[in-house]
């Protein structure tokens, strides 16, 4: 899924960074991920809530990603996203007052 949206950049940087439009991209985007994750509900979780939250979690990075006006490479966001999801979040640089 990665290469297709980094191929297609430009014009999801368009979509994310609209506010005439995101509003209706993100609610798009959302129905459809939660259709393609919801096939997947025995391995995210059986809640609604924890669907809701990977949902959630994939949507941001990936709009966070696609918002800026340069995004990193492909290879770096998948090396960032592989990080931040293996790691505990109170490791996360941020978070993490010894780093």
């Amino acid at each position: 899924m990665a290469p297709l949206l980094y191929s297609k950049r430009l014009e999801l940087n368009l979509l994310y960074t609209r506010p005439y439009i995101e509003i209706y991209w993100i609610n798009f985007i959302t129905s459809k991920y939660k259709k393609i994750l919801s096939n997947h509900a025995t391995t995210i979780g059986k809640n609604g809530i924890e669907l809701d939250y990977a949902i959630r979690i994939l949507t941001s990075f990936i709009e966070t990603w696609l918002s800026q006006s340069n995004p990193e490479p492909l290879e770096d966001f998948q090396l960032r996203i592989e990080k931040l999801t293996t790691t505990t979040i109170n490791q996360w640089p941020i978070f993490n007052r010894s780093v």
